[in-house]
């Protein structure tokens, strides 16, 4: 064993941890937790209670919501890239608007597990973003819809890219 394995090992046994816990993952706030209420006094202790009480409540629906956003995101990338479509048709539009909305479906999920520490009703945020998000999925999907973004954000987007490859063009032919 090397120098740095006998360090590890004593840094495991000295700390009293567990190997799962050195990943920081959830439940490092219950460690923290329980050091603190054995050196508190009265009033912090009640303090810590109520912040662990908060933090677990979060934790709890963030692990309950966690297996549901796989789903929602499979159901709304179907619905994007998943009606049928000549191959001339470009799918580009459709990729880039799927990763926005997978995005935006998992950042309502952060910003209402980081909100509901504080404000539990915050926590009825991520259910809603995925019901909402698998409900118009399948929706989309039953019905067939093509969904495209409005026809200013396409052109728009064509008008950029002409631009660059325009300047890209023009600084090829100018290079030695």
């Amino acid at each position: 064993m090397s120098g740095a394995d006998l360090e590890f090992g004593r840094h495991c046994r000295l700390t009293h941890q567990p190997l799962r816990r050195l990943h920081h993952g959830f439940g490092d706030h219950l460690d923290r937790v329980a050091r603190a209420l054995l050196e508190a006094n009265g009033t912090a202790r009640a303090e810590i209670v109520v912040d662990a009480v908060k933090s677990t409540r979060a934790e709890l629906h963030d692990r309950i919501t966690a297996p549901l956003y796989p789903l929602a995101f499979v159901i709304m990338t179907y619905a994007y890239l998943g009606a049928p479509r000549t191959t001339r048709q470009s799918r580009t539009m459709s990729l880039l608007g799927a990763i926005g909305a997978v995005a935006a479906l998992r950042g309502i999920g952060f910003v209402g597990m980081i909100a509901g520490v504080h404000t539990p009703v915050a926590l009825v945020l991520p259910y809603i973003a995925l019901v909402a998000g698998s409900v118009l999925g399948y929706l989309a999907i039953s019905r067939g819809v093509i969904i495209e973004p409005p026809p200013a954000v396409t052109n728009l987007i064509n008008a950029i890219t002409e631009r660059f490859a325009q300047r890209a063009g023009t600084a090829a032919r100018q290079a030695p």
